[in-house]
């Protein structure tokens, strides 16, 4: 065999390298030009989601300053303009798709103080909950119910002042802290 390598030395090495090669062109073309392509439609698939959650952020801020707008536009139509107090929180809730506005005023004169809550769909206009509370001379204000107290056109199911603000506050909050 000696001999042979000896004379055919340039024939072995010829051989050698054409061997090499062509393992080497057999592993990118099975082992890694898949693996590529595989992380190329990785990549592709991950940018697209990207992308699609950057339009939902984006539809979502954009709603969220809709509602925004029309709660003020709408609390500025709505307010009595004769109360001591009237403020407003918004929130657009994105699991109902709906803008909703929660409208405080509250009014004190010598016969007494007023409080009224209610929380509207801004767009549909239609009533989600209200609350009137009105004093009653020489009393304190826990000692006094509200006169009215509706949640969904139902009224609330508490006596008392404490446990009638517990329950209107814990049905806004569904509506106003929900995404």
């Amino acid at each position: 065999m000696e001999s042979w390598l000896k004379k055919n030395w340039f024939k072995a090495g010829v051989l050698s390298s054409l061997l090499i090669i062509s393992l080497s062109v057999a592993y990118y073309y099975i082992l890694f030009l898949p693996n590529k392509e595989k992380l190329s439609q990785q990549l592709q698939v991950s940018q697209s989601k990207s992308n699609i959650n950057v339009k939902i952020a984006k539809g979502t801020l954009d709603l969220q300053e809709r509602c925004a707008k029309a709660a003020e536009e709408f609390f500025m139509k709505n307010k009595s303009g004769d109360s001591t107090i009237e403020d407003y929180r918004n929130h657009y809730n994105q699991e109902l798709n709906k803008c909703f506005i929660l409208m405080n005023s509250t009014k004190c004169d010598k016969s007494g103080c007023t409080n009224t809550e209610n929380l509207v769909d801004v767009f549909s206009r239609k009533d989600y909950a209200g609350w009137f509370w009105m004093n009653n001379e020489g009393k304190k204000y826990w000692e006094v119910e509200p006169q009215s107290c509706e949640l969904l056109d139902e009224p609330c199911k508490c006596t008392g002042y404490f446990p009638c603000v517990n329950e209107f506050d814990n049905f806004v909050k569904k509506y106003m802290e929900q995404n």
